[in-house]
């Protein structure tokens, strides 16, 4: 049995490439390609791209649990085999994804963006306190609000440590960034996703400035050495948000924002989100609207 893939993220080799199974999960797999940097991820079932990402299109999507970890994987000839599996993945004809966050140039100083960032971060902050989340996004930023989770308590004081430095283009507090990676549990941590999305929304606000762009390198470079702290899987998408590349669904918020699009679109992305993982795909979007607020808009500056 031969599936397509669909798209390729841009981390995806050109080349033939040989691989083995890092880790399964029923809608997804992981490769690590040898003599590389980084893991690429099969998915199925799903329509988000990814930058490490072969998104595959099959009829009731692929039982990634059949496949064993550590089975080897190769590519030869336009087809992705693995070790032990009943079909192959013809790359052939998908088309290569990469996002382009700069490209957006998103502005909270424009009235519709910034009406739009707030009507996401309301919806946002309902979604989390309606579900019981960990993370609260407007618990993150406020002093004399004290968290009910532990993981919230541990990561406010850092985010509103990197807010106050961002906005400064403090690149002599970067460093407390350590305190958040590896932070909390689950495949991908929860300081983790609150970092990769923050990268992506200060990616979204440069807006061709010279000394943002050498604050976002400076932060890129702590993130890239403090990695070690966290798993493959989370050091993967860290990697790429450092270079200023994300999932298609955070790109897709960030556009949606820069473009000030009506409330109800808002909505439906933070549902989006919600279907990531447990709490993943919601912390990702709090770390953007972080990013995308720290420097510019009114509603970051005036939190206490």
């Amino acid at each position: 049995m031969i599936y397509n893939a669909v798209t390729l993220g841009y981390a995806v080799p050109e080349g033939n490439f040989d691989a083995r199974v890092h880790s399964v999960f029923q809608s997804s797999a992981n490769l690590e390609v040898r003599n590389g940097t980084g893991l690429l991820t099969l998915t199925s079932g799903t329509h988000v791209d990814l930058p490490q990402g072969i998104r595959v299109v099959a009829p009731r999507g692929l039982d990634f649990k059949s496949v064993k970890t550590d089975a080897s994987a190769c590519y030869r000839n336009g087809l992705l085999q693995i070790e032990g599996a009943a079909w192959s993945i013809d790359l052939r004809a998908a088309r290569r994804w990469r996002c382009d966050l700069p490209g957006l140039n998103v502005d909270l100083e424009e009235p519709s963006t910034a009406r739009a960032w707030e009507d996401t971060w309301i919806a946002l902050t309902s979604r989390q306190r309606r579900e019981g989340m960990e993370i609260v996004a407007e618990e993150l930023l406020h002093v004399n609000q004290e968290p009910e989770s532990r993981l919230a308590v541990r990561a406010g004081p850092v985010l509103r440590e990197l807010l106050a430095a961002a906005r400064r283009l403090d690149e002599a507090a970067i460093p407390t960034v350590e305190d958040l990676l590896g932070l909390g549990g689950g495949l991908t941590p929860s300081g983790d996703d609150l970092l990769v999305g923050f990268l992506a929304g200060l990616w979204c606000t440069l807006r061709g400035m010279a000394k943002r762009a050498q604050y976002l390198e400076a932060l890129g470079r702590a993130v890239s050495e403090g990695a070690v702290r966290t798993n493959d899987i989370s050091r993967t998408y860290l990697q790429h948000a450092v270079r200023g590349q994300v999932s298609s669904q955070l790109e897709a918020a960030a556009r949606a924002i820069g473009a000030g699009e009506p409330q109800q679109r808002f909505n439906r992305h933070v549902n989006l989100a919600a279907e990531i993982g447990h709490a993943s795909g919601l912390e990702g979007l709090t770390g953007l609207l972080l990013g995308l607020a720290a420097w510019d808009g009114e509603y970051i500056k005036n939190a206490p």
